[in-house]
């Protein structure tokens, strides 16, 4: 390629790549984070339940929506005894933990 050719590709190349990758960056859609936790869904909002609410509302809100938490109360997804387990099986992306004393 002579130098002419290279001159005239050089600024235009960026541009191009732009344009590219641009529209497949803008298609990615909001980060849906899974939450399980072990309080009953009807049972009224006290700590640390309502803790975990504000924290999944306040993070969808300084992310400006890009990071959403979908909560899953009353153990759905998995009971908390299988916490690890069901975290490193991807079943869900957040968990409470219980440390049991006997």
């Amino acid at each position: 390629m002579n130098a002419y050719k290279k001159a005239l590709l050089r600024p235009i190349l960026p541009i191009l790549l732009f344009f590219l990758i641009a529209p497949v960056i803008a298609a990615a859609g909001p980060i849906e984070l899974k939450f399980n936790y072990s309080m009953p869904k009807n049972v009224p909002l006290v700590p640390p339940a309502n803790g975990w609410h504000w924290f999944a509302a306040e993070l969808e809100k300084q992310s400006h929506g890009r990071v959403k938490i979908i909560m899953y109360p009353n153990e759905e997804l998995f009971k908390i005894d299988h916490a690890v387990n069901g975290i490193k099986l991807h079943l869900a992306d957040i968990t409470n933990i219980s440390m049991k004393i006997e």
